[in-house]
């Protein structure tokens, strides 16, 4: 390992957003694969740094989130917390989540029914990138250092310092390897109670990858529904009334 290109501490990243009209909860789930105590570490200082603004707390490999209030204020919520959020790689999906650019969620009523939509634009590419940058970071420090043998013990002749080297390159081949496979094996999944019907909608976003999750539910207006049924019937009633009259 590289002391100035780690690996990750994680092997991968998942953060799942459940929201409702009045409130939204971001939880992230890391699968620790290094230093846990780090990791723990890492996760507290990032709560701390949110709790002024949110509701924030962490565990061993997780960090919860919980907003509440009406979705329109929602995204200058998640912005502030982006900015507060430490610039660890490994947060970088979560830096993402919080950066939501675009969320709509509306009720409208209609003469006869209720419409409910939720729309939101997701972008997870930014979080792919960071990791990517951490794999050529860890790529690039390999090569300056690929024939290099200063700190091996001088009591190894060439061969075994050649041959530890080709160790030395295979463990920096890995840990590029695994900020790749941290890309490759993270995304979100995204939950949203329509609060008309009460239905659930489920959407899943992978890391590097954007999606515009829409979902929309209609309701009739009973109250309208009657009115207009007693309307009708009153209608026909004065109709039969009036060709009885007439006969």
């Amino acid at each position: 390992t590289l002391p100035d290109a780690p690996p990750p501490l994680i092997g991968h990243a998942r953060v799942t957003v459940t929201s409702q009209p009045s409130e939204r909860t971001i939880l992230l789930q890391l699968g620790p694969d290094g230093d846990a105590a780090t990791l723990a570490v890492l996760l507290e200082t990032a709560a701390a740094a949110l709790r002024p603004l949110a509701q924030a707390a962490a565990g061993a490999d997780t960090l919860s989130i919980r907003l509440a209030g009406a979705p329109a204020e929602w995204l200058a919520s998640q912005a502030r917390l982006a900015e507060a959020l430490p610039p660890a790689p490994e947060l970088a999906l979560l830096a993402d989540v919080l950066r939501s650019d675009m969320l709509t969620w509306n009720t409208t009523a209609e003469t006869f029914r209720f419409a409910e939509r939720y729309v939101e634009l997701v972008d997870l590419t930014s979080a792919a990138q960071v990791w990517d940058a951490q794999a050529r970071q860890v790529e690039d420090l390999a090569r300056t250092r690929a024939g290099a043998t200063q700190g091996l013990p001088s009591w190894l002749d060439a061969g075994q310092r050649e041959r530890l080297a080709d160790v030395q390159r295979a463990l920096w081949a890995e840990d590029a390897a695994a900020w790749r496979d941290l890309a490759a094996g993270s995304g979100a999944e995204y939950r949203a109670t329509l609060g008309l019907r009460g239905e659930e909608r489920h959407w899943a976003v992978a890391a590097g990858a954007t999606r515009q999750l829409d979902a929309q539910v209609t309701a009739w207006r009973e109250d309208r529904l009657l009115w207009a049924a007693g309307a009708a019937a009153l209608l026909v009633a004065l109709i039969a009334l009036a060709l009885w009259r007439l006969t």
